[in-house]
Order: C-alpha cells, then structure tokens, then sequence
C-alpha cells in the first residue's frame, strides 16, 4: 500500500491524538490535497473506543474494510488490540 499511495510515505506528517495512557495514536500524512491519509494505531492490549479526528471533511476509504467513510470531523471507531486502521483521501 505505501508503494502506491505517496501520502503514506511522504514527508508531511502531523500527530492528531496521541493517548499515552490508553496507547493510542492518530496521525494525518499528506502529499498535497488530493492524497491523504489518516492512520489510527491501538498499541494496547485492550479494546479502545475513540472519536478519529479528520483533517478535512468528506468522503474517506477504509484501506482495510474497503468501506466508503463520509467524514465531518471525526468517525467513532474501535480498535482491537494491536491493531489499527487506515483511511484515505482521492480514493474513487
């Protein structure tokens, strides 16, 4: 996957939420507007709920359950343990 889509290795990179005491991390990654990416990380255990915040608003794809996302700001998601998800942007 990263060797097709340029976001995903990219040096643009921001930290979106970090939960050091559940284990947590949300990071956005971007090559220009058009390709986008937001991964979400449970390094924990434990089953975790939590609100993954967007940088923009729209039409997302789940790189892992090949769903469609429509974004406002953040999708309530869960991660299981040691797992994560991956969503991005300029996906028809």
């Amino acid at each position: 996957m990263r060797r097709t889509r340029p976001s995903l290795r990219g040096p643009h990179y921001a930290a979106a939420l970090l939960d050091d005491a559940r284990r947590l991390l949300v990071f956005h990654r971007r090559r220009g507007q058009a390709d986008q990416a937001v991964v979400a990380l449970n390094f924990s255990g434990e089953r975790h709920e939590l609100a993954v915040p967007f940088p923009q608003p729209g039409p997302w794809h789940d790189a892992l359950t090949l769903e469609i996302v429509h974004v406002r700001q953040e999708v309530p998601r869960v991660l299981e343990p040691y797992s994560g998800a991956i969503y991005l942007s300029g996906v028809s």
